[in-house]
């Protein structure tokens, strides 16, 4: 992608994304999100083919984000159990603040699984692989690592599945980092 069409694509991710959080996706229109980005709306369909593809998109980056922040967070200290909170604050905890603070938040949260359940599957496949290896790097036991990815997998999911304000959220996930934390001492 050129630079060109990537700074036009941010611009319209941006406008979508303040649409999006302001209006909720089904009443933001097509027209919105190109007034937003100050692009016309033919313009704005060379980039993207529809509102679904646009949500994808800022899915797809936001969930980019997340595994970048929780990599990040996974080699700073010395301490796995901080090294687990961090992450699962930076990368879990944050953006599920972000979109429950918005005030059609939940449409976005109902709209993830029904757009994009194939970018939630490829993320929750990667997110195994960031745990594994920080796990790896505490252990020579491969299976060990792999198991404990695993049982980070699922307890995400579990907590997501559970609807929580993110402060209950943030003690479920210290909760986590805690059991693993001991486990690996």
């Amino acid at each position: 992608m050129n630079e060109t069409v990537s700074s036009k694509r941010e611009v319209i991710l941006s406008a979508a994304f303040t649409a999006f959080s302001n209006y909720g996706f089904q009443r933001t229109s097509m027209e919105d999100i190109a007034k937003g980005a100050g692009v016309s709306r033919p313009a704005l369909y060379q980039v993207f083919a529809n509102k679904g593809e646009i949500f994808r998109a800022l899915l797809k980056d936001g969930l980019a984000e997340s595994l970048q922040a929780m990599r990040e967070c996974l080699t700073i200290s010395d301490d796995l159990q901080d090294r687990l909170t961090q992450a699962f604050e930076a990368g879990l905890v944050s953006q599920n603040r972000m979109i429950s603070d918005m005030p059609h938040g939940h449409e976005i949260f109902d709209l993830k699984n029904e757009l994009a359940a194939d970018i939630i599957e490829n993320w929750t496949s990667e997110l195994r692989i960031v745990f594994r290896q920080a796990f790896q790097a505490e252990t020579n036991d491969d299976a060990k690592a792999e198991d404990f990815a695993a049982l980070v997998e699922h307890a995400i999911s579990g907590i997501k599945s559970r609807d929580l304000e993110p402060d209950a959220m943030s003690r479920e996930f210290l909760s986590v980092a805690r059991s693993i934390g001991a486990a690996f001492r």
